[in-house]
């Protein structure tokens, strides 16, 4: 929780003409400013999950003053309303003030306080929070003028407060950068009740040097429902990219979100003296509301130079790069990038002047094979002469045991697919080639995606494009979970699709041939959606019956949108649902708990389905006849819930040749962290108690939170578990392997233990399969600068 305990604005202006004589007559000048800007952004490994922030106002001069509170355009949601801050002084006078709201003239404001919600992060997982609230005063009127912005840090008590959570030191991960919100959906057009979206003015006028004009996007005449609108710039006299950055974004209002939409439109300053200059700010194509009548503004840029004086020095930065044998290495320089090849000397477009600043860091690490590259002397300044000593020294990841060497670079392969690619299954075709499924996002949408890698790790380039491959499903958000090979080497993949609504998620499901290629006989052009009751549904495993029926298993949530429940589909071959199974195809199950989300599946050689996933906080396990029907003979009624403490999850499972349901997840374990864990059941449901202690497993991979993801069994009956594990460089993608009675494998790796680095930052492990020599195939995502990337390693039997 936050608490913005204070913000204070004041501007005064005693000049006695109106309109100061440095702006032309024609032109309303704002030569006062005061600015207070407040952003909250909560990010983990796989992105941002929130984002509030604007700013308030206050600018003019004497006799003009201009108040006000806006969103920032690229925030999720409001923060500040123009209703929480009083305005003393005349807007017509000398003066004005603006200060967060006071019921009592003596007492201190009442707190703004905002809650960060954590429900999209699992238990146990990193994320970092950057707030900001900063203060800005610009006074171009000079003379007897004043102006001023105070604002009290929130980490001073009670600014800042977190509950269960668990400080760990400086960040550690990378914020991703801000993104432009979606657009509003409306397939039948404006909402009547949507109301018009406009400029708040046709002309903004802005100095040189204050940088960012206040141009408002507003909303009025109605609120009902989401609504979204592009804003662009435009070149008039000012050229753009040289006197201002050109911008275009998407500003967006949720149902009953009436804020003001600040767009910032950066100014670029320069050393020559020329008249006021213009460019032209735009709306276009509004969704599910009215343009109005201001859809386009001039804003005015106001010169303040003096002529230059003679231009600085101009100095080169770089340096030199060793032990580089991979490629794909890419350097930055507080933005400017510089592509390096082959070792040896570097040096960084353009020029810098003395006094200036660098800070030269690693963007993308190598490939083929991978390496970590770090930066020697990589900060400073520049200091009358060419910097040259940044040295950037790379070197290989250490292997660690277990790891097949002939695959890939050192056992780990890592594949770039543009933006941020999540891989999450991997299978095994009949000619040994490896498809990891997953997803890409690229801006602000994503994609179910493929790679198909061959047996020695090389990216089979006959594979879709150039071994990748991408399927939009009409969402913005299209995700893919799990995958499966059916028996002429295709696959199929599963996940979700919100082609119909961001809060109308379905089963979504596409099926390839075994090229890449999207088998047209099957649903529509490859691709088959499922609503199961209307609202958020999401699949999260899939099977091939020996018949060829695809059984898919996930969450329906209920029509109170707060509860949801196991769901169950099979479909035909050609993707019809199958209406002899259930009803219509789909089952449903309440376990009895809220959050109810079935992650894996197994068909048992009898034809019986076995779910496995979470109820609330607890394992939760069902098992079904071939009709659909809960099998009576398993556990009680056909399901059971296992409560071993403290957040117990459940993302595996897997069948022994005796009968036996073995699951795979995370619990607490003895240190307080998350642990492997593994838990056999017989096959009437019980827990076994011959495996383990009582049916239960619990492994510590090392000193912090690990998590199990999925497993697989070998022809040994040993159990080999997938995840990650908490580790100097933040996660590694992790391997354990046991024997049948549970205990961890002394002939695997180190004493059955396998954690592997791939680009010093977060690594996660997501799936396990056997390939055709026994070989153990892991597949997940690793981080690499901004991006993450599909990843695979393998190990020896």
């Amino acid at each position: 929780r936050i608490s913005i305990s204070s913000v204070f604005l004041e501007a005064i202006d005693a000049n006695g003409a109106l309109q100061p004589p440095e702006c032309p007559d024609t032109v309303s000048c704002t030569p006062i400013r005061a600015v207070a800007r407040f952003r909250a952004r909560a990010f983990g490994a796989a992105g941002a999950f929130f984002d509030v922030g604007g700013a308030v106002y206050l600018e003019g001069n004497k006799g003009h003053w201009a108040v006000g509170a806006a969103t920032a355009s690229d925030a999720r949601s409001p923060f500040w309303k123009a209703a929480q801050f009083d305005v003393e002084g005349s807007r017509t006078g000398s003066e004005a003030s603006l200060e967060l709201h006071r019921d009592d003239p003596l007492e201190d404001p009442e707190p703004v306080k905002l809650t960060v919600p954590l429900a999209s992060i699992r238990t146990g997982e990193l994320f970092a929070l950057h707030v900001s609230l900063e203060g800005e005063a610009i006074d171009d009127r000079g003379r007897e003028s004043y102006t001023s912005a105070f604002i009290r840090d929130p980490q001073i008590a009670p600014g800042l407060r977190a509950r269960g959570l668990e400080p760990r030191g400086a960040p550690r991960l990378k914020e991703p950068p801000a993104r432009p919100r979606p657009a509003a959906r409306c397939p039948r057009g404006p909402r009547p009740r949507g109301g018009t979206v406009q400029l708040s003015g046709r002309a903004f006028t802005v100095g040189e040097a204050s940088g960012i004009p206040m141009v408002l996007v507003t909303r009025t005449g109605g609120s009902r429902g989401a609504t979204s609108v592009t804003v662009r710039t435009g070149g008039g006299s000012a050229r753009s990219g040289r006197d201002f950055k050109p911008t275009r974004t998407r500003v967006r209002f949720e149902s009953g979100d009436t804020s003001p939409r600040l767009v910032e439109i950066p100014i670029r300053e320069d050393l020559i003296v020329e008249p006021p200059e213009d460019l032209t700010v735009s709306l276009a194509h509004p969704r599910c509301a009215r343009l109005g009548a201001r859809r386009s503004a001039a804003v005015t840029i106001l010169d303040d130079d003096q002529p230059p004086p003679p231009p600085p020095a101009a100095f080169t930065i770089g340096g030199t790069v060793d032990g580089l044998h991979g490629s794909g290495l890419v350097l930055s320089n507080l933005g400017a990038e510089v592509p390096v090849s082959a070792n040896g000397s570097f040096a960084f477009p353009g020029t810098a002047s003395d006094g200036q600043t660098y800070e030269v860091e690693v963007k993308t690490q190598p490939h083929s094979p991978d390496q970590v590259c770090t930066v020697e002397h990589g900060t400073g300044h520049v200091s009358g002469a060419n910097v040259s000593d940044i040295a950037v020294h790379c070197a290989a990841i250490a292997t660690p045991s277990g790891l097949d060497v002939t695959f890939g670079g050192g056992g780990r392969v890592s594949t770039a697919l543009g933006g941020i690619g999540h891989g999450e299954a991997v299978v095994i075709q009949p000619n040994g080639g490896i498809v990891t499924a997953g997803s890409r996002e690229i801006g602000i949408a994503s994609d179910f995606a493929l790679t198909r890698h061959d047996p020695d790790g090389t990216l089979d380039t006959s594979f879709g494009t150039n071994g990748i491959v991408t399927t939009d499903l009409g969402g913005v958000g299209d995700q893919a979970f799990d995958a499966a090979i059916l028996s002429d080497g295709g696959i199929v993949a599963v996940g979700r699709t919100d082609a119909a609504g961001v809060q109308r998620t379905d089963f979504g499901m596409v099926r390839y041939k075994p090229d890449g290629s999207p088998n047209s006989a099957f649903g529509t052009s490859g691709i088959v959606t499922t609503d199961i009751r209307g609202q958020g549904d999401q699949a999260n495993a899939v099977a091939v019956q020996p018949d060829g029926k695809i059984l898919v298993a996930g969450f329906a949530t209920s029509a109170s949108g707060i509860d949801s429940d196991f769901a169950l589909v099979r479909y035909n071959a050609d993707g019809t649902l199958d209406q002899s199974f259930g009803t219509g195809g789909i089952v449903t199950t309440d376990l009895g708990t809220r959050s109810d989300d079935a992650r894996a599946l197994a068909i048992q050689p009898d034809g019986k389905i076995v779910l496995a996933g979470s109820a609330g906080e607890d394992i939760g396990l069902a098992r079904y006849t071939p009709n659909g029907s809960l099998d009576p003979t398993f556990a009680s009624s056909g399901r059971t819930i296992t409560d071993l403490g403290f957040e117990d999850v459940a993302n595996g499972v897997a069948l022994t040749s005796a009968g036996g349901i073995v699951v795979a997840g995370y619990t607490i374990g003895a240190k307080l962290n998350n642990d492997f864990l593994l838990v056999r059941y017989g096959p009437d449901g019980d827990l076994d108690t011959g495996f383990g202690t009582l049916g239960v497993v619990k492994t510590d991979l090392g000193s912090g939170d690990d998590f199990a993801e999925d497993l697989t069994i070998d022809a040994a009956g040993r159990i080999v578990v997938v995840g990650r594990a908490t580790s100097p460089t933040i996660l590694d993608m992790a391997l354990a392997r046991y024997s049948s009675d549970g205990t961890l494998d002394p002939g695997f790796a180190s004493n059955g233990i396998l954690t592997a680095d791939f680009h010093g930052a977060g690594d996660f492990g997501q799936d396990v399969a056997l390939d055709g020599a026994g070989g153990i195939v892991a597949a997940g995502y690793t981080a690499d600068g901004p991006d993450t990337e599909f990843a695979l390693l393998r190990a020896n039997p």
